[in-house]
């Protein structure tokens, strides 16, 4: 098992791994971090897109599009690992 794969297992959303690299080398863990941190920010991007174009609606085509937004931000949290980050 190479560097990347030592890296991949870490990244894992379990804590038992996470724990102890996290205390130890939490550096090894900022893939997973950034990755959270990019699904985090286009949810709310997309959700504030999705408010205005409903808020601000002048035609159908902008209530496709802002429902388009919702799912968008619904496929951006479902990414988030929740489950084992609010415990953490």
């Amino acid at each position: 098992m190479g560097v990347a794969g030592l890296v991949g297992v870490t990244n894992l959303p379990y804590p038992m791994i996470r724990k102890p690299v996290a205390e130890k080398a939490p550096l090894i863990l900022l893939p997973s971090y950034r990755s959270m941190d990019r699904n985090y920010r286009q949810a709310i991007a997309n959700v504030e897109q999705a408010d205005q174009l409903t808020n601000q609606a002048t035609s159908k085509p902008d209530i496709k599009l802002a429902e388009e937004k919702v799912q968008a931000a619904q496929t951006n949290l479902d990414a988030l690992p929740v489950w084992w980050f609010l415990g953490y």
